[in-house]
C-alpha cells in the first residue's frame, strides 16, 4: 500500500520514529483542517462528527528536490472529542526528505551502507546555523551535519575501516567515527565537507588549507 510506503524506513539506516499520542478535544488537523466529510445535501464540507481520518506521509518535489509537508496521522474523533497519533522523527523536515532520495533514487541493487553513502553524497544536510548567546544579543556560527542526528549510530561511518588515509587529524576523526563516537571530548580536528573525504583519498588529495575548518570533538 504506498499509503504505507513510510513504514520502510523502520528498515533503513534512519532512526525510528516515535509516536505522539493526543487525546482531548477536537482540534488536531488531517492534516491541516479539522477532520471533515462532505455534505451530500449541500456538497459543502462540515465537521465530522463520529470516524476515523488518516494521512500519510505529505511531501512534494520543488526545483528538483524533496520537500517535507506533513507527518502521517491517525485521528479518530467522536462528537467534539478526539484521539489522534502522529508520526514523530527526530529533525523531521531533513528526516524526511533524505529518506524520500534515499528510497527513491539511490542504487536498490546496493546494500544498505553503500545507498546511504550515496545518500550522504548527493544529498547534502550539512547546514550552518546561528545560536544566540546567554545576552540574547550575540550569536556565533555552528556547521551541523543532521546526517548525524537522523541516522543509526552503525550507519555514521561513511567510509569503510580499511580505507587508507592521507591526513592523520583526518584518520584520527574516523576511527572515532568507527567506535561509533560521533564525539570524543578533548579532540579538536581539522574536516572538510564529509561527503567529498571518499574521492580526496581515492585521489590521495587533500582539499585546500583555506577550505578546512575546526571541528570541536567536544561531548
Amino acid at each position: 500500500m504506498r499509503a504505507l510506503s513510510f513504514l520502510k524506513v523502520l528498515n533503513s539506516p534512519f532512526k525510528p520514529f516515535r509516536l505522539q499520542w493526543y487525546c482531548g478535544k477536537t482540534q488536531i488537523g488531517t492534516p491541516y483542517f479539522l477532520p471533515r466529510r462532505v455534505d451530500k445535501k449541500t456538497n459543502q464540507f462540515v465537521t465530522k462528527k463520529v470516524g476515523f481520518d488518516f494521512v500519510s506521509l505529505g511531501w512534494k518535489t520543488k526545483w528538483d528536490t524533496y520537500r517535507f509537508e506533513w507527518a502521517p496521522r491517525l485521528s479518530f474523533v467522536f462528537f467534539g472529542y478526539q484521539i489522534a497519533v502522529t508520526v514523530r522523527a527526530p529533525e523531521q523536515h531533513h528526516y524526511w526528505e533524505a529518506w524520500l532520495y534515499y528510497d527513491r533514487d539511490t542504487d536498490k541493487t546496493k546494500s544498505k551502507k553503500e545507498r546511504i553513502e550515496q545518500c550522504r553524497r548527493e544529498f547534502s544536510l550539512t547546514w550552518k546555523v546561528w545560536h544566540k548567546g546567554k545576552d540574547g544579543k550575540t550569536s556565533h556560527e555552528e556547521t551541523v551535519d543532521y546526517y548525524d542526528v537522523i541516522l543509526k549510530t552503525k550507519y555514521l561511518l561513511i567510509i569503510s575501516p580499511q580505507t587508507i588515509f592521507f591526513n592523520h587529524k583526518t584518520k584520527l576523526f574516523f576511527k572515532l567515527l568507527y567506535k561509533n563516537s560521533s564525539y570524543c571530548k578533548g579532540h579538536f580536528l581539522k574536516v572538510y565537507d564529509f561527503s567529498t573525504l571518499p574521492y580526496l583519498c581515492a585521489k590521495k588529495k587533500q582539499p585546500p588549507d583555506h577550505l578546512w575548518h575546526t571541528f570541536c570533538m567536544n561531548k
